[in-house]
This record gives structure tokens, sequence and C-alpha cells, in this order.
């Protein structure tokens, strides 16, 4: 997401979501055979996916990654949000905030906001695997 990023960008950017899964979900099958479900396990696929396609955090991190990125980061957080049963939300405001201008899925008050780029981002730094899928285990048990 861009720097100078208003509401109006951010729904535009929900607007897209449909389009933007189902274009994701596609190009995800055609490059690995799996169809992906939004379920727990699904996230373990696209981590495995993405270990695979990007060596390091500055790879994904290049300019021609980011519509990779964007597509991934759709993906990973509507599966938190549909399993947690959230929503979409991002801060425009609070710019000393950590997910400041960053898409994040809010499953209830009072929870902290789960971010998809930056646990993409540190998943691809650790290279474990499982990482992502980790932190929505540990969410659906009631931690966050």
């Amino acid at each position: 997401m861009r720097a100078n990023l208003t509401r109006e960008d951010f729904e535009e950017w929900l607007f897209a979501m449909s389009e933007k899964l189902e274009e994701f979900t596609n190009f995800f099958e055609q490059e690995t055979s799996k169809k992906l479900s939004y379920s727990p396990q699904s996230i373990d696929d696209v981590e495995e996916w993405l270990l695979v396609k990007f060596s390091s955090t500055e790879e994904i991190l290049k300019a021609e990654h980011q519509y990779t990125l964007d597509l991934v980061s759709r993906y990973i957080g509507e599966t938190f949000r549909e399993n947690l049963r959230g929503k979409w939300d991002i801060d425009l405001e609070h710019e000393k905030d950590i997910y400041y201008h960053l898409p994040v899925v809010v499953a209830d008050k009072g929870s902290r906001p789960i971010a998809p780029y930056p646990l993409i981002t540190a998943s691809v730094n650790k290279r474990g695997g499982s990482y992502i899928g980790a932190v929505l285990n540990h969410a659906l048990r009631g931690g966050n």
C-alpha cells in the first residue's frame, strides 16, 4: 500500500478483494497444482510456496514482486478474517502505530490486529515454513 493512502483508497482495495483473491487462487493452483480453501492448512501451503519462490525478505520486497506480495497478503488476510470471523481495517491516523497504513484483520474488540504483510516478510526471513500457520492457530485458540 502507498504512503499517502486515503480511506477511499482502502475501500477500493477492499472492493477489488474478490477479483484479486480469485486471481491468486487460480495462479497458485497453476503453479502448485494445489487448490486453496481458506483453511489453516492452506496457509501452510502458501507459506511453503513463498519459501520456494522467494529466497529472502529483500527479494520479496523488490518492486517487481509488489503485485504478488499484495495478492498473497490478501489471501492470508482473508483466510485469517474468515477463520477468526474478523473484519478488515486500516489505521490512517496514528503515524507511530506499527501497522500504520497497513491493512489488518481485527477479530474482535480488544484483540490485536493481524497484518498480513509483516507476517509474510517474517516468514520469508525465518524460513521455517510454519510461522504464519502458527500465528493463525494461536489466534484461533484465543491468543492474540
